[in-house]
């Protein structure tokens, strides 16, 4: 089959590999509450099974990367999903939040193969800016998961319980391995089959004391710690301040995906123009300091309700769609050689930088917007100091 053709045919089946493990955590956010209450644990404590699964994903990235290099794109494709399955069937069964914190691991492993060998293959069949044309596309289409996401796990919760969000993912991981196990190729380049690849752990070490790298990852992490905050946080904010129910808090993500398209669309747009991807990148940053500022400013105001907490919130989370596929794209130009144990220790970087994050937000005040002004506001300053590390280069 030829690339252009192989590109074609394979691209929807990509997408939807990249998006489910989005729509994965996405979907778990209106259950949060009533997990609370099924499992009768804390808010913090259901919150912490957010952190336990990018723990569990960090690890699977590494995994599975360095196994993407030594056996293959699709067969650690396949595994994975089946990873994928076995966790949120630990999850549908578990009795106490020990057991469901293990299961979340077990199903985040699973899941990373969505993130890291779809990202491998991407980098394999694309190169200079077809990439970064395509990891925009990439990061317009998952931004529409938040939407499908949390309106399923809404509406879900509603009518069939926390428990009914995970017989749903056991059934994505069955229809995502069957689709997968029918349709994805070997992608890996002929010429790396024949070799043996390079011992993973120079490259390691090299890409340790690489800045960019570095600063990418902490980018990358600190950018989805704060749209996995917000889907964290949020279903209290809704149930609980602004009296909505689950199945209405669900169109909630509809608001986020819009503003993660409008933001994807817009560095589209900039890269058509050849403006820098770096450029992007910082003019992203740069929204979302300015709104997370607004946010901290905002939240006491007499004027506070749903509508403008919306309509902050959206500038903000829809700046990701432009600094997150463009250091995707960008961040690992030097490793083309070793692109799945690459991506595999950039992917262990920046989620071991998200679940760091994720574990201190469930240090932070109670009181979820106090909570959510404070995590925005460190995390986008943060980065933004970071972005100093590459503005020349």
């Amino acid at each position: 089959m030829q690339k252009s053709s192989l590109k074609k045919n394979i691209f929807p089946l990509l997408l939807c590999l990249v998006g489910f493990p989005q729509i994965s955590e996405t979907i778990y956010g209106p259950i949060l509450p009533s997990l609370s209450q099924g499992l009768a644990i804390s808010e913090a404590q259901s919150q912490l099974t957010l952190s336990f699964y990018f723990i569990g994903f960090a690890i699977g990235v590494l995994y599975w990367g360095l196994r993407a290099d030594r056996l293959g794109r699709r067969s650690s494709m396949l595994q994975g999903l089946l990873y994928y399955f076995v966790g949120s069937l630990f999850c549908l069964l578990s009795p106490s939040l020990d057991l469901l914190l293990v299961s979340r691991m077990i199903q985040a492993f699973g899941a990373s193969v969505g993130s890291v060998i779809t990202m491998t293959i991407l980098r394999d069949l694309y190169q200079d800016q077809d990439r970064h044309r395509v990891f925009s596309i990439l990061g317009t289409a998952i931004s529409c998961t938040p939407a499908i996401g949390q309106v399923l796990g809404g509406v879900i919760d509603e009518y069939a319980g926390y428990k009914g969000v995970f017989y749903g993912l056991c059934t994505l991981a069955i229809v995502m391995w069957l689709w997968a196990f029918l349709y994805l190729p070997e992608t890996k380049p002929a010429q790396l089959l024949e070799q043996k690849p390079p011992r993973p752990w120079p490259l390691f070490l090299k890409m340790l004391t690489d800045t960019k790298v570095l600063t990418f990852s902490f980018i990358i992490g600190a950018g989805n710690a704060m749209l996995f905050g917000f889907f964290g946080e949020s279903p209290f904010i809704f149930k609980n301040i602004f009296n909505i129910n689950p199945a209405h808090y669900g169109i909630a993500g509809i608001f986020v995906a819009i503003a993660g398209i409008i933001g994807s669309q817009y560095s589209r747009y900039l890269l058509k123009k050849q403006v820098n991807a770096l450029n992007i990148i910082k003019k992203g940053i740069n929204i979302a300091v300015i709104f997370s500022l607004i946010y901290a400013l905002y939240m006491n105001s007499p004027y506070y309700h749903i509508g403008f907490f919306i309509l902050i919130i959206m500038p903000l989370l829809g700046a990701l769609g432009m600094i997150m596929p463009n250091c995707l794209s960008i961040g690992l130009e030097s490793y083309q050689k070793s692109l799945g144990a690459a991506g595999a220790f950039f992917g262990l970087m920046y989620y071991s930088v998200l679940s760091i994050m994720m574990f201190l937000l469930t240090l932070l005040p109670e009181n979820p917007h106090t909570k959510l002004a404070i995590y925005f506001v460190g995390l986008s300053l943060a980065v933004k100091l970071a972005a100093f590390k590459i503005q020349n280069k």
